[in-house]
C-alpha cells in the first residue's frame, strides 16, 4: 500500500560528530569478533594476548607488538615466524571482508640497524 514500507522514511541530516559517532559505533562489533575468533582459532590462540585492537578516530587499528623474544618476526629480520604468518593470513581474511581501505604499518624489531620497515610502498587497500 502507499504510505507504507521504506519508501516512506525521509532522509535524516546528520551532523559531522554525529557521522562520526555512527562509524564509530558500527566499528565497535568488529573488534570483538575478531578477537573472539582470534582465541577460537587452535593456530593463533596462543599469540591472542599479543594482538591490540582499537577503534580511534581512523578507523580499526591493529597493534601486534613485539617483545624481546620476537613473536611475530624473526629478529632483525622483515620474514615473520610460521604462528606471525598464520596470524597475519588470518587477520588479511577478517579485514579483506570489511569495506574499509586498510593501511598495514610496521617495523622489525629494534636490534641495531636492523629496524626495517614493513610498510608498503604501494599505498592503502
Amino acid at each position: 500500500m502507499p504510505g507504507e514500507g521504506a519508501q516512506t522514511r525521509s532522509l535524516r541530516i546528520m551532523s559531522p560528530s554525529q557521522a562520526i559517532d555512527l562509524r564509530r559505533d558500527r566499528l565497535q562489533a568488529p573488534p570483538e569478533t575478531i578477537r573472539q575468533e582470534i582465541r577460537e582459532v587452535p593456530a593463533v590462540a596462543v599469540l591472542a594476548e599479543h594482538v591490540e585492537i582499537e577503534v580511534t578516530q581512523e578507523g580499526l587499528r591493529i597493534q601486534l607488538p613485539e617483545d624481546a623474544t620476537g613473536v611475530f618476526l624473526e629478529s632483525g629480520s622483515a620474514t615473520p615466524k610460521a604462528a606471525g604468518a598464520t596470524l597475519l593470513k588470518f587477520l588479511g581474511k577478517q579485514l579483506g571482508g570489511m569495506p574499509n581501505a586498510v593501511v598495514v604499518e610496521g617495523h622489525t624489531d629494534c636490534v641495531i640497524g636492523s629496524n626495517r620497515s614493513l610498510t608498503p610502498t604501494s599505498g592503502p587497500r
